[in-house]
């Protein structure tokens, strides 16, 4: 009987397969798996560190952009008060020099301050705290919300600082709107300034003045590791994207998915989508954190390509694959391996352990014994210092004195600076200058010496300390390069006199010197201070005479630095003064200056009873001289005009510019004689001198009087123009009183 063929089962084929091929199929049902979980893993952890990347950069560049807008309104509220501040300083001037009352001065200062406007419904008001407190009772609450280091007062309707949001109604149509304030005080009148105005009109003031100057501060576009950061507004168009610049709301990517619209629509989250890639057909996928700024209703956004990830977890995929190939290759001959090598470090440690615990044990005795004579010879020792710390102690005390007299410097440092920055003239600075530095260098002289730019010279203004029979006396004038100080522009130490680098405008003598620039903003050299030690410091020899002269020349430093920062504030506040009270083409007082005046010296007249003279006078036919010659010549004659009258009237006239060729005088306490004949006076002077070739120039003159023409400036005015234009209409180069004045 003949048998069937049986057919073979899957275990069968698989032990009848030979054995490489059998552990070939085996290792790659284990290591799918591994590397199949590998690779999720890998992708996983990537997205997530990528993730959180972004939206700890956006929450870093929404915090910048926060500060950055709060910091742009804060400046602009704060520049807006500085400048109403700075208006009633001008009319509390006025008060303080008696030109005006106080009362007239509070409501001219208080009406031109409210009548600025900060956008379309923001104020700038000055108001006293009683005042401030029924007019803005919503101002005066935040106010008094501001922190107990602000104040300037205890009064919390003169605190002062910055309110960045609070409600407040709106006096156009009382609705409720988002403020933010910033308020300062004015001590003298005890009035508060503050400047409000509405959250979304500062936003849309503020925003060309930060955006690409602060937030785009964070973004690198040329870092391709870092995301790249960018603002949208609640339309969804680009406010400021460092690569693309502004855009209206358009922005699809490659599969025409509006991805802008989408950030906007879903405001906080995240967005991905493709792009094509720059100079290339592929596509780049981005990955985009997103986060609204609530205050202005903005999108920031963090983008970066999604390419960044997927290379790591690649890398990061193969890397599990040699690893899985590398534990089920070395698997079982590395555990034996390591569990032998445990074994005979556990077996060497315990032998090093025994053998040191031995060893201690011997050493141990030896060691105290040695440590017991060691304190013995300390102690014995510790009896011979006593003297050691004796003079310890005296230096010590030295050290204390020599403390005290630093505090000393520093006082009379600072009582200089205060006094410096209250003084009016350079006649007392000086006086003050001298007092100090008398205090600060008891045992020694100096000078100081100004420097006289035109010339190129430095003259002696003002020296302390006591005279002497054997010092020289300090030189009167010298010019520049006399001295190493100014040569080199730093502080020149003298301390051997007899060296080639001595100064030549210093005698020769056994004392050492210090000559120190005074400069302003660096460059500008206001003078020189000279130090002169008084006794042969060389005779105390060593390193004490060197102490003393660095000690000595760091308070002439000093004294230096504040001394010309003082200094060269004063001439600035002159240098403003004057340009804001003169005419700069003729040196004349300005129209503005004129008004003042006019309106001051009338009211002296009307207290006192006195007449007071007014001449108005113009250039004849000036606008044919400015066309024949030139306005470079008409300027040269404006100038040459202003020098007559200048040289013609009395001290205490005032001679102002009025306007084009226009010009008036001024003359307190001055009769209708003496009037008429200063006018006559100029009118001949202006003739007789040569301003034009071939050419004589000639004025027109009109006179009023007060109180015959006049009993207010306006009126006067008039008198004198109508009087002025009577000259010129009866043949000009005249003289015409007016009727009533007459």
């Amino acid at each position: 009987m003949k048998m069937s063929a049986q057919r073979p089962t899957l275990r069968t084929l698989w032990w009848k397969t030979p054995r490489p091929v059998r552990y070939a199929a085996g290792f790659c049902i284990l290591t799918i798996p591994l590397i199949w979980s590998g690779w999720a893993v890998a992708t996983a952890q990537w997205r997530t560190a990528v993730e959180n990347q972004l939206e700890q950069e956006n929450n870093a560049f929404v915090k910048q952009a926060e500060i950055a807008l709060d910091i742009a309104i804060k400046a602009r509220l704060k520049a807006t008060t500085e400048a109403g501040r700075s208006l009633l300083s001008v009319y509390q001037e006025k008060v303080t020099r008696k030109d005006m009352s106080e009362a007239s001065a509070q409501q001219t200062a208080r009406t031109l301050v409210e009548s600025c406007k900060i956008g379309k419904n923001g104020k700038l008001i000055a108001l006293p705290a009683s005042t401030l407190a029924k007019q803005y009772p919503q101002i005066k609450r935040q106010l008094m919300r501001l922190a107990e280091d602000e104040p300037a007062s205890n009064s919390p309707a003169l605190k002062q600082g910055y309110v960045p949001s609070f409600d407040m109604k709106d006096g156009t149509d009382g609705t409720t709107r988002q403020m933010a304030l910033y308020a300062i005080c004015f001590k003298e009148w005890e009035w508060t300034v503050a400047a409000f105005a509405p959250y979304d009109e500062l936003i849309d003031m503020a925003e060309d003045d930060f955006l690409d100057k602060d937030v785009l501060a964070a973004a690198d576009p040329t870092t391709p590791s870092r995301p790249l950061h960018y603002l949208l507004d609640a339309t969804g168009s680009i406010l400021t994207h460092p690569a693309w610049g502004k855009m209206p709301s358009d922005g699809k990517d490659a599969k025409g998915f509006s991805f802008l619209a989408a950030m906007v629509k879903k405001k906080n989250g995240q967005t991905e989508y493709a792009l094509p890639a720059v100079g290339k057909s592929a596509i780049s996928y981005k990955m985009a954190v997103h986060a609204e700024i609530p205050g202005p209703g903005w999108i920031a956004v963090s983008e970066a390509d999604m390419g960044r990830f997927r290379q790591k977890r690649n890398a990061s995929a193969g890397l599990a694959f040699g690893l899985t190939v590398l534990v089920l290759g070395c698997s079982l001959p590395t555990a034996r391996a390591l569990l032998n090598w445990r074994a005979n470090r556990v077996r060497e440690r315990q032998e090093a352990w025994d053998s040191a615990v031995a060893s201690a044990a011997k050493t141990d005795a030896t060691r105290f014994r040695a440590e017991k004579e060691q304190l013995k010879q300390e102690l014995f020792t510790a009896s011979k210092d006593r003297d050691r710390y004796k003079a310890k102690n005296h230096e010590l005390t030295d050290t204390l004195d020599n403390m005290r007299k630093e505090s000393d410097e520093i006082t009379h440092l600072n009582s200089m600076v205060e006094k410096l920055q209250a003084c009016d003239s350079e006649e007392e600075m000086c006086s003050i200058l001298k007092r100090q530095a008398a205090l600060l260098f008891p045992e020694d002289s100096g000078a100081f010496y100004e420097y006289h730019e035109s010339q190129r010279t430095l003259e002696l203004v003002l020296e302390w300390g006591e005279p002497s029979l054997t010092l020289p006396p300090f030189c009167k004038e010298f010019v520049r390069e006399d001295c190493w100080g100014l040569r080199r522009g730093k502080a020149h130490v003298h301390e051997d006199p007899r060296s080639e680098e001595s100064c030549r405008h210093l005698a020769s003598g056994p004392y050492a010197s210090i000559c120190h620039p005074i400069t302003a903003h660096g460059d500008e050299l206001l003078g020189l201070l000279c130090l002169r030690i008084n006794h042969p410091i060389h005779a105390s020899g060593g390193l004490d005479a060197s102490d003393i002269l660095h000690t000595k020349q760091g308070r002439v430093t000093n004294v230096a630095e504040q001394f010309g920062m003082a200094l060269s504030n004063l001439k600035l506040r002159e240098a403003l003064r004057t340009q804001s009270i003169r005419d700069q083409l003729t040196g004349l007082y300005n129209r503005r200056h004129m008004e003042e005046s006019f309106m001051r010296e009338l009211h002296r007249a009307q207290r006192q009873n006195q007449p007071l003279g007014l001449i108005m006078c113009d250039i004849d036919h000036f606008k044919k001289i400015n066309d024949t010659y030139g306005h470079d010549k008409g300027d040269e004659v404006l100038r040459g005009a202003a020098a007559v009258l200048q040289k013609n009237i009395r001290q205490g006239d005032i001679a102002c510019r009025y306007g084009g060729e226009e010009f008036l005088i001024i003359m307190p306490e001055a009769s209708l004689e003496i009037t008429a004949m200063r006018a006559e006076q100029i009118r001949q002077s202006i003739r007789q001198k040569t301003l034009l070739p071939q050419q004589a120039i000639t004025l027109s003159l009109g006179v009023a009087m007060y109180p015959n023409d006049g009993q207010s400036t306006d009126e006067l005015q008039a008198a004198a123009d109508a009087a002025l234009y009577e000259a010129k209409r009866t043949g000009r180069d005249r003289v015409v009183i007016s009727s009533a004045g007459a």
